[in-house]
């Protein structure tokens, strides 16, 4: 699965690009209106588990960050601090609970899902900063969860993922503290313009191509920023302590070869790395467990990974 072998696209996303391409683009609409139309549209009923799953608050100053906790039977279980995908702008702990709970099933690790303020009402850093908050205040708390401090991973998907390898590198930089695992799913990785081969290949005829990626990164940047920014553009600066990585890309997906480059400067880096390639899915497969089998199967695969990782395997 670490090289790519290009196929058709499964016929099942095909049918979903193809109604998706009939809509109006979410940043030709109002934003309320998009937003309720992407959630309407990724929220799926739970299925029946052994998951005890709950929201709580963690303090942030004069107020909270909403959080859900994901939690499979054992002691002392590793946790993935998860941060959900949308282009910063969309979604958020419901639409995204499908795969939470998969995740925390398939890995055997306690997930929780981080609701960060989103943009363009908050722009960069505020979704990293409120990550911050949580990691902190979930290793310092641990007990409570009974999981165990030592054994934390952080991911996310898509714009999620941007949000879980920048917190990544500030905690290394902090040095306080050292991750067990990184968990990635067709993160966003980089800035769109020039782009990457992919968005050519990748982009037209799919929601998630250029014109999409101009306007979520035009909502996520505050008015001063800079090319360099690592924490900002993860392909920037140095890769080296970061935790062993799973990460997984689409074939059919603009962000294809930012995370594969991704990949490779991880490995420059000697940082153990698993590179998955999905190579008939797009962008979002993850939200199609019930309705692809191969989406479902590299799911399961990427979460068997996970756990695998976290405890040190």
């Amino acid at each position: 699965m670490d090289e790519r072998h290009p196929k058709t696209l499964h016929p099942a996303a095909e049918e979903m690009r193809v109604a998706a391409t009939q809509l109006p683009p979410s940043y030709e609409i109002p934003l309320e209106a998009a937003r309720v139309r992407m959630r309407s549209a990724l929220i799926r009923q739970a299925e029946p588990s052994s998951l005890r799953v709950a929201d709580f608050i963690v303090p942030a100053g004069d107020r909270g960050i909403r959080v859900r906790a994901y939690r499979p039977p054992g002691h002392r279980n590793p946790a993935l601090v998860f941060f959900h995908g949308g282009g910063w702008v969309f979604n958020d702990l419901d639409t995204h609970d499908e795969l939470c709970r998969t995740i925390a099933e398939v890995a055997q690790c306690s997930v929780f899902s981080v609701d960060y303020r989103r943009s363009p009402e908050h722009t960069y850093p505020a979704a990293i900063d409120d990550g911050d908050v949580v990691f902190e205040w979930l290793v310092t708390n641990s007990d409570e969860f009974d999981v165990e401090p030592g054994a934390f991973a952080l991911g996310g998907d898509s714009a999620g993922g941007t949000i879980a390898t920048a917190l990544a590198k500030r905690i290394r930089e902090r040095g306080a503290r050292q991750l067990a695992a990184h968990f990635l799913l067709y993160p966003v990785l980089d800035y769109w313009d020039p782009g990457t081969p992919s968005y050519g290949e990748r982009g037209p005829g799919f929601t998630v191509d250029r014109s999409f990626m101009k306007w979520i990164w035009d909502a996520y940047l505050p008015s001063q920023w800079v090319r360099e920014d690592p924490h900002l553009f993860p392909l920037q600066g140095s890769l080296a302590d970061l935790p062993p990585t799973v990460l997984c890309v689409a074939e059919y997906d603009v962000l294809r070869d930012e995370g594969i480059e991704y990949a490779r400067l991880l490995r420059q880096a000697e940082v153990p790395v698993t590179l998955l390639v999905a190579d008939d899915q797009m962008h979002g497969f993850a939200h199609h467990l019930a309705l692809i089998e191969t989406a479902k199967d590299m799911v399961l695969t990427a979460a068997t990974r996970l756990g695998r990782a976290l405890r040190g395997g």
